[in-house]
């Protein structure tokens, strides 16, 4: 029996365009970081989203959203699917919620796959889609994108905000002057927005399993468990050289400098020693995902998994593992000045931090009554 395949996301330099306003959808294949999310029901856009875990905190930071569609087997109902990921940005607070929706096809809101590719010829381009959809859209904060209160509206500015430190923060940092070649606006309360790209996982020659010793030989990792005394950094230039983690390429990471980041001597917990193996063959993957895959998720240590997955709230169907945001993603976080980014694999210091975000989404992808979004279960496994 074939195992089950795995895609994994990267970060790519192309910039994301809205797939339904910019480019034909069913060319796109991915998702987004940060930014402005692209609405997939531009009628009934993305509310503010409040942390789970601290409900005095302003609301929750768009993280990602990734393009899932699933009518292969639930349905047309799910020809569109999309799902975000948003965190909090309180620091300690390790808050994620993860929103799904979809549509059909034949909706209100944007044309269809035959009418977006052309069937003339192979080398003709595709009509592009309708400039603006068909119905009245609502308005967005002017900031981050998500749907505001009428009345936080500035009736000076003209400008829809959803609170007013996000109208504070577009007053003092959007509307200043930049030269041109001056670096991109960095925004405290938007992530800097990154093109997702998608490949499927290479598969072990032969179906075999993964020679773990030999991934992690090849990562630079060492199982502690080999080892009859302490390991130590390896490079004294590196060891205690106070060298800032953000100088270091995740592509040429080795033991060393994991050790410098981490203060490891070594892993011996397997499934960690199994994550390190695995990642050690594209260490620059921010996403896995692999639909209703019950091996699918690859957790970063034995410790704090869940025990039970809960059903899903509107229809009491089972969840199982669709994808994971992987640590990597973390070293593309840009932040405002006072916190620099983190760049490693397995440790954050930031306010934002996770070993892995393994979501859970109902496996009938059951729509909400009268149509909108559907919340699913995220479990945020702490740093290594």
């Amino acid at each position: 029996m074939s195992k089950p395949l795995i895609h994994l996301g990267f970060t790519s330099d192309e910039e994301p365009l809205d797939p339904f306003t910019s480019i034909p959808y069913p060319s796109w294949d991915g998702g987004k970081i940060g930014g402005k999310p692209f609405n997939l029901l531009p009628s009934n856009p993305l509310p503010l989203v409040p942390c789970p875990k601290c409900s005095d905190s302003p609301p929750m930071q768009f993280l990602l959203q990734i393009y899932a569609p699933a009518d292969d087997v639930c349905g047309p109902q799910t020809f569109h699917r999309m799902l975000y990921v948003f965190c909090c940005a309180t620091k300690n607070c390790d808050g994620v919620k993860v929103l799904r929706c979809q549509e059909k096809e034949d909706n209100k809101h944007f044309p269809k796959s035959n009418e977006v590719i052309s069937k003339a010829s192979i080398n003709e381009p595709p009509p592009p889609p309708p400039s603006t959809p068909f119905i009245p859209l609502p308005s967005l904060c002017a900031l981050c994108g998500l749907s505001p209160p009428k009345s936080l509206t500035c009736p000076a500015q003209k400008l829809p905000f959803c609170s007013r430190s996000h109208q504070k923060e577009y007053n003092s940092r959007v509307t200043k002057p930049t030269s041109v070649g001056s670096p991109p606006i960095k925004l405290k309360s938007v992530f800097e927005e990154i093109c997702i790209v998608v490949e499927e996982e290479e598969s072990d020659e032969g179906g075999d399993d993964v020679d773990i010793e030999a991934e992690m030989k090849k990562l630079g990792v060492i199982n502690a468990k080999l080892e009859n005394d302490d390991v130590q950094v390896s490079d004294p230039e590196v060891a205690g050289s106070g060298q800032d983690v953000e100088e270091i390429d995740d592509e040429k990471m080795d033991q060393k400098d994991m050790n410098d980041i981490t203060g490891s001597k070594g892993v011996d917990d397997d499934v960690t020693i199994h994550f390190l193996a695995t990642i050690g063959k594209e260490k620059s993957q921010i996403l896995r995902y692999s639909r209703w895959n019950p091996f699918g998720v690859l957790w970063t240590s034995s410790r704090c998994t869940p025990d039970v997955i809960p059903r899903c709230e509107e229809c009491g169907g089972e969840r199982k593992f669709e994808f994971q945001v992987m640590p990597q993603l973390l070293n593309y976080l840009e932040v405002d000045e006072e916190e620099k980014p983190v760049v490693n694999v397995v440790m954050s210091k930031s306010r934002f931090e996770w070993g892995t975000i393994a979501v859970f989404s109902c496996v009938g992808s059951c729509g909400k009554s009268g149509g909108g979004y559907c919340e699913e279960y995220a479990w945020v496994q702490p740093p290594i």
